[in-house]
């Protein structure tokens, strides 16, 4: 794998020649969210683009997403990566109905909808989740 660097153009990566393209994606973190879950015991679960290609394998899509939790008292990461923006944010609303089997309360839920209707579809998605 070559350095492959991408940045976002909505929500879909497009690849770049070069870091200098990228523009404010490292200098404002907060473009780079997809998605943050803060929780009653201190821990947050950060869903972000990566723009840096992390499949270090020949063949396959390019891993740009990753998922991961800060502030576990034990010391636990969950680690997980993705290809494209839908199945990260798929993925963080699956780590978060496993952290609520784990017995932890959401207090603040962020993240970036490209419209009220897409802001309703994804709360909607989320409130109708089997959390038993």
């Amino acid at each position: 794998m070559s350095n492959e660097f991408y940045k976002l153009d909505g929500k879909t990566p497009v690849q770049v020649d070069n870091l200098l393209e990228l523009g404010d994606m490292f200098t404002d973190p907060k473009t780079r969210i997809v998605r943050q879950t803060h929780f009653s015991d201190g821990r947050k679960l950060s869903t972000v683009f990566l723009a840096i290609n992390h499949n270090y394998y020949d063949g396959g899509d390019p891993i740009l997403f990753e998922t991961m939790i800060f502030g576990d008292p034990e010391g636990n990461e969950i680690l997980a990566r993705y290809s494209t923006w839908e199945e990260a944010e798929e993925g963080h609303i699956k780590t978060v109905k496993y952290m609520f089997f784990l017995g932890a309360k959401v207090i603040k839920e962020e993240w970036k909808p490209d419209s009220i209707e897409d802001e309703l579809k994804i709360v909607t998605r989320f409130e109708l989740m089997d959390f038993e």
